[in-house]
């Protein structure tokens, strides 16, 4: 589990960075957030510069992603399939693999979803509902 302050959160990711670049052993997390960043190289100038990575806001108002917002977000959808957590998202990503055949973008629709049932959670101080986020999914895969 990741944590939940901002500048703690920023640092796994920070961490992971500096430890491959230094030839410093690397945890499953370490090498589950290197997966995510060769699919995103974009973000790998930003982790070069850690004291600007963890100032920097990302607001909707500037236009920017959040990249790690999105890193986590990808972790959460990996963690969720190798748990079945919720019980059927498994299935649920397998639906969508088979639709997207490319794995990357099969998770990119379900991080659609999971930060939609997130958002709401939040902002009405609901709890998490998985028949929201199961009709989500399902939603994409009729588009």
């Amino acid at each position: 589990m990741l944590p939940s302050d901002r500048r703690s959160h920023r640092q796994v990711f920070l961490a992971a960075w500096h430890k491959a670049h230094s030839g410093q052993p690397l945890t499953a997390l370490d090498q589950q957030i290197l997966a995510i960043l060769h699919q995103h190289p974009d973000y790998q100038l930003l982790l070069a510069h850690a004291e600007t990575a963890l100032a920097q806001d990302f607001t909707p108002e500037s236009g920017q992603e959040n990249p790690f917002l999105h890193m986590g977000l990808h972790l959460a959808i990996r963690e969720q399939i190798s748990l079945d957590q919720p019980h059927g998202i498994r299935a649920q990503y397998q639906k969508v693999l088979r639709r997207q055949r490319d794995p990357h973008r099969a998770e990119h629709q379900l991080m659609d979803c999971l930060a939609a049932a997130l958002w709401t959670l939040q902002r009405y101080e609901r709890p998490f509902n998985e028949a929201d986020y199961f009709a989500c999914i399902q939603q994409q895969l009729q588009q």
